[in-house]
């Protein structure tokens, strides 16, 4: 696979980024003390809705990175006793005029300290929001990523550019046939609740085989200036599945005849 992603330094982004939500919050305030014109209504609200290990980190980061958005992680992740409107009617506050879209990412089973269905109401009900949803097809890359990620809690790049190596590792054949139907239902659960609801949908793997021309699809769609992407994450880990799980032949076998048996070709 193609290395399309120039890389910068993780404390870099960081730092970029903190500088960034300093100067909108600064803006912020101006705006609500009537210092400065700013408001609500001039700006395209959007969601990223996903799962974990699908790639939403890297879209998050290269959405942070553009200088008309403004662009949230995991707000909804818990609530600690708060309720989602107050969370997400805080969030879509005002900002500053030169902002042009605004938005989070939120996962399906979010937030985890409460009821994902009331949550996904409240979401499917809001006016003038745009929905990104992303989905990776590959659904062992995806369980397998999550399985590394947990072994070696690196849950996202660090900033070497440098891949995390874990070893092979053991997949429970039942475990994972039950996270392929789960992830299924709640994409098509989603796609069903939120089918009058302005939607892009998004696929990782044509996101790292295709990067420019999907982020300036993404561009387009939530009406901010082409820019040009930078991505700032990195692969975590290399080679191919058969490789990197170390009861493969296990699962391919456990898996033949299925609607998953074609995840299991060697590459």
């Amino acid at each position: 696979m193609k290395q399309l992603f120039k890389l910068l330094p993780l404390e870099a982004v960081r730092t970029l980024r903190r500088w960034k939500q300093y100067r909108y919050s600064l803006v912020d305030r101006l705006v609500r003390t009537g210092l400065i014109s700013g408001g609500s209504d001039h700006y395209q609200k959007f969601i990223v809705v996903s799962r974990s290990r699908t790639g939403s980190t890297l879209v998050d980061h290269t959405l942070r990175n553009h200088p008309e958005i403004i662009m949230d992680g995991e707000i909804l992740n818990r609530l600690q006793g708060r309720r989602a409107e107050q969370i997400i009617t805080r969030f879509f506050g005002s900002k500053p005029a030169s902002v042009a879209a605004v938005g989070f990412k939120v996962f399906y089973y979010h937030p985890l300290d409460g009821d994902p269905q009331k949550t996904f109401d409240h979401l499917r009900a809001m006016g003038n929001v745009k929905f990104i949803h992303l989905v990776r097809k590959d659904r062992l890359a995806v369980h397998l990523s999550y399985q590394l990620a947990r072994r070696s809690q690196a849950w996202s790049s660090s900033g070497s550019g440098r891949s995390t190596t874990v070893g092979p590792v053991p997949i429970d054949p039942e475990d994972c046939l039950k996270d392929f139907r789960r992830s299924k239902e709640m994409e098509e659960r989603f796609e069903a609740q939120f089918s009058e609801c302005e939607m892009l949908k998004l696929v990782y793997e044509d996101v790292v085989e295709n990067f420019d021309f999907e982020m300036v699809r993404l561009q387009e769609y939530l009406g901010v200036s082409r820019r040009k992407a930078v991505a700032p994450t990195v692969k975590q880990s290399r080679g191919s599945l058969d490789a990197r799980i170390s009861n493969y032949d296990e699962l391919k076998a456990f898996f033949a005849g299925t609607e998953w048996s074609s995840l299991f070709v060697r590459s």
